[in-house]
């Protein structure tokens, strides 16, 4: 009754406190009220389980292996997760140090790859782990160059990439492909930047049961307060969502129903939700399919939520909003 399924269950998870995981220029966050983490919980399917999910898991979903991760191993996936976490990490101390005019340099190290496509013309050249430097001898600036490039290339077209695995490069040849949902051509990878981030002042982030990069705008409200020394809280316990990129926008995220249900437990005042335009394909494939923002809304309604939801596309929105709020109001 209790085997396991090719089946995983994601349902709402926790919020717990961002300050928790931090301490900046050698200090913990001491100023009142809280800024949240929202987590959906991931476990794997056993029939019992499934069963309970599928009574009485109102805003549970029930996803095959490969959806959650993507054809990795468990220990693969685990590791991409803590990648992203990291790399998360790293743009949250980049924006958030701009934003405070102090000092902060950020290298580009090339595109770590996470997972290789079967049908994929690299899929026994290329391993997850390597991290590409260059491609056709030509050197990118981040992952949003690196993908201009190839996809300005032909389908079929054969390519050679420089990569680092485990400290030594070496070049590997192969031929790209159409890209299932765009067309444009690709290696047939999934990625994600590879960065360092230097920094004067001293950021420690404890971060070893966490993972996934959905928490990089609560991030970097979090350093960015404590760089500052301001509050911005008003004592009140503030959650949200959603990725962070270097030049400060906040991407989307998969589950924000279920994090907005574990916020609302936490009797969480504003939660802040990407709110990006649903791209064509999006749109064609689900004329009813809502965004972030939305989903997040419609959610907090749902569940009777007195939560604010306030949709945010970069750091900047977040921040205005709180520098707003008159203490007076609370």
């Amino acid at each position: 009754m209790l085997l396991p399924l090719p089946y995983y269950i994601e349902s709402p998870g926790t919020a717990e406190s961002v300050g928790d995981h931090l301490v900046v220029n050698h200090k913990k966050d001491n100023k009142n009220g809280d800024f949240l983490l929202t987590t959906v919980y991931v476990q794997k399917a056993s029939p019992l389980t499934l069963l309970y999910s599928k009574l009485f898991g109102k805003y549970d979903e029930i996803l095959n292996e490969n959806e959650v991760t993507g054809g990795s191993s468990n220990q693969e996936y685990d590791v991409l997760q803590r990648y992203y976490m990291t790399d998360s990490i790293n743009q949250a101390k980049f924006v958030a140090f701009k934003a405070a005019h102090k000092k902060v340099s950020l290298e580009f190290q090339g595109v770590y790859v996470m997972s290789v496509l079967e049908k994929s013309k690299f899929y026994h050249v290329l391993k997850p782990g390597d991290v590409i430097t260059s491609i056709d001898n030509k050197k990118f600036a981040s992952e949003k160059g690196f993908i201009s490039y190839v996809s300005s290339q032909k389908n079929g077209q054969k390519v050679r990439v420089k990569v680092k695995r485990k400290g030594v490069s070496k070049i590997v040849v192969g031929k790209l492909m159409p890209l299932d949902k765009t067309k444009k051509s690709g290696l047939g990878i999934t990625l994600i930047n590879k960065t360092n981030v230097e920094t004067e002042i001293p950021v420690k982030a404890n971060v070893a049961s966490l993972g996934g990069p959905s928490g990089g705008l609560m991030f970097t409200l979090q350093i960015y307060t404590q760089l500052m020394d301001v509050d911005i809280r008003h004592g009140q316990k503030i959650a949200g969502t959603g990725t962070m990129s270097s030049n400060g926008e906040v991407g989307d995220i998969g589950g924000i129903d279920k994090k907005i249900v574990a916020a609302d437990k936490e009797n969480v005042s504003i939660f802040f939700a990407p709110n990006n335009e649903l791209s064509s394909a999006e749109l064609k494939s689900d004329p009813n399919a809502l965004n972030n923002y939305q989903l997040a809304k419609k959610t907090a309604k749902q569940i009777g939520s007195n939560m604010k939801v306030i949709p945010v596309k970069k750091f900047s929105d977040a921040l205005n909003y709180l520098e707003n709020i008159k203490n007076s109001s609370h």
